[in-house]
């Protein structure tokens, strides 16, 4: 579990109800500030945060354009089914659903620098 002094702030954008709200309570349990949205918020309105953890359906090639979630580049975590990364995402981190074990926090903690380890190749 992460320490709680200054928690990381994540936002959690997923379409699904259910699936943001399990998301939200995993990242919540090992201590990061959670905000959640159905999908990618609207340019100019996009809230404070260090990283995204993005469903694949709450992105779509216009709000990949956006420059927040560009700017954020491997902090922005695209939970994805699909076997190849799409080249309109090719700046983001991509983690394959279904999740195992704990590599949705692992790929977190390593994007944000916070422990020495990159992220497993694809």
């Amino acid at each position: 579990m992460r320490s709680s002094a200054h928690p990381a702030s994540i936002l959690v954008v997923a379409p699904d109800d259910s699936l943001r709200r399990s998301l939200s309570f995993m990242l919540k349990a090992e201590g990061y500030s959670v905000r959640e949205s159905p999908s990618w918020p609207e340019a100019g309105s996009t809230p404070a945060f260090d990283a995204a953890v993005i469903d694949h359906g709450g992105i779509n090639r216009f709000s990949s354009d956006d420059r927040v979630l560009r700017g954020l580049g491997a902090r922005a975590v695209i939970l994805s089914s699909r076997a190849e990364q799409p080249s309109h995402l090719a700046f983001a981190s991509i983690v394959r659903k279904p999740l195992i074990e704990h590599e949705l926090v692992d790929r977190l903690e390593a994007v944000l620098g916070e422990n020495k380890v990159e992220p497993k190749p694809e």
